[in-house]
């Protein structure tokens, strides 16, 4: 069991990677999927959640960037990534009360 959690692991930090490479590329829809794949395979992801923010925000879904957002601050409510990600967003969708 414990082989098995590691490659789970070890699969969803190559999604997460895979992720991030795209998403530097300008491929936002091929690096929102690995993000996906990487929460697939390690649902905890908290990481893979925060950078999905980003990337839905940067494709003008933000709905589901605040999805992301409160999906990753359940996870794991000290991520500051995730409020800074978030944040940017709201700035982008002009939601400037909220931003604050």
């Amino acid at each position: 069991l414990l082989d098995r959690m590691r490659s789970f692991s070890a699969s969803a930090s190559s999604h997460l990677l895979e992720g991030k490479r795209l998403e530097q590329g300008g491929e936002l829809p091929s690096a929102l999927r690995a993000y996906d794949r990487a929460l697939a395979a390690d649902p905890a992801m908290a990481q893979a959640q925060v950078n999905r923010i980003g990337v839905l925000a940067r494709m003008g879904n933000f709905e589901q960037a605040e999805v992301a957002f409160r999906a990753a601050i359940a996870m794991d409510g000290s991520l500051p990534e995730a409020y800074y990600n978030y944040g940017l967003a709201l700035l982008s969708a002009r939601r400037l009360a909220e931003a604050e």
